[in-house]
């Protein structure tokens, strides 16, 4: 069975949904196109040639494909990327999607003697500013992330052996490559949604539809993505974006109303470049059964 057909058979119910190992988080059964794609190896790498995300495909009668449809009246909100990991992100206006997710999240992280080093106990890193310069480069605070001025930064912020390092594997990951939240969650949460750090916010969602999508397919503009299962919620959604004041009733509350539960780990099955206010619309059963017919027929080419 080919891996499209596996992802159809998970998302019509015919499969037990995946599920990730512990730290480290390499996907395996339904969902490995993401374990698959994210070492270098689309499933139609040698017959896309890279062009194939950006491609309409037809659905149906005279239905358009990827990303068409507006009668969900569901859009691009917000894009977020965070070049350092567990520091600040940047709001972006356009992206470009990759299987491991946006192109440039997470390229570099934080280490010290005894391993990875993360916001969740080190909140001043929260404070620093990670974005992209003009030639791809990461900056901290508006320095290139391997100058001294960081270095000094990133020690004050994460103790005295702490040190930025750059790896783009998946592991760099905590579950999967995006994170997707709804404006009905964020809503319904009622704080500031950068807690959440998302990848994608979709707007125009009625209120908690989002814990209802799991396992669904979703065209994000040209980009397919698999929404595989809600996030489990961690200290960091209890640190202020601005002040990084702490505030347990934070987690108590997602928790007491949201089962501990708030977005969506997500994978890219169709790469492609995703814009503030594209389309975005949930596929039916039988849109993914002619999506994933598509997709063999171009790797079986």
């Amino acid at each position: 069975m080919n891996l499209t057909t596996r992802l159809v058979r998970h998302v019509l119910g015919a499969t037990t949904p995946p599920v990730s190992s512990a730290r480290g988080c390499r996907i395996s059964n339904a969902l490995e196109p993401h374990a698959i794609i994210s070492a270098g190896h689309h499933p139609c790498s040698a017959a896309c040639t890279g062009s194939f995300g950006e491609t309409t495909v037809t659905l149906g009668r005279g239905k358009t494909g990827v990303g068409g449809r507006r009668e969900q009246g569901m859009n691009v909100e917000q894009l977020w990327r965070y070049p350092v990991k567990s520091m600040r992100g940047e709001s972006l206006s356009q992206a470009r999607i990759e299987a491991d997710g946006i192109v440039g999240d997470r390229l570099v992280h934080v280490e010290d003697d005894r391993g990875l080093v993360t916001a969740r106990r080190h909140r001043a890193l929260l404070g620093l500013a990670a974005t992209t310069g003009p030639d791809g480069t990461v900056l901290v605070d508006g320095f290139p992330w391997h100058t001294s001025q960081v270095a000094d930064l990133v020690r004050a912020a994460g103790g005295p052996d702490a040190r930025l390092v750059a790896f783009d594997g998946p592991e760099r990951f905590d579950v999967l490559p995006l994170l997707v939240a709804t404006d009905g969650a964020v809503s319904a949460f009622g704080r500031d949604g950068r807690r959440l750090r998302p990848n994608i916010v979709v707007g125009g969602v009625e209120g908690l539809a989002e814990r209802t999508w799991e396992g669904r397919v979703m065209a994000i503009g040209p980009v397919l993505v698999q929404l595989h299962s809600l996030r489990q919620r961690c200290v960091m959604t209890t640190f202020d974006p601005d002040t990084l004041t702490r505030d347990g009733e934070v987690l108590r509350d997602i928790h007491r109303r949201f089962g501990g539960t708030l977005a969506l780990d997500t994978a890219v099955l169709v790469p492609g470049t995703v814009s503030v206010g594209d389309p975005v619309r949930l596929l039916t059963p039988a849109e993914v059964s002619e999506v994933a017919g598509v997709l063999d027929g171009r790797t079986a080419g």
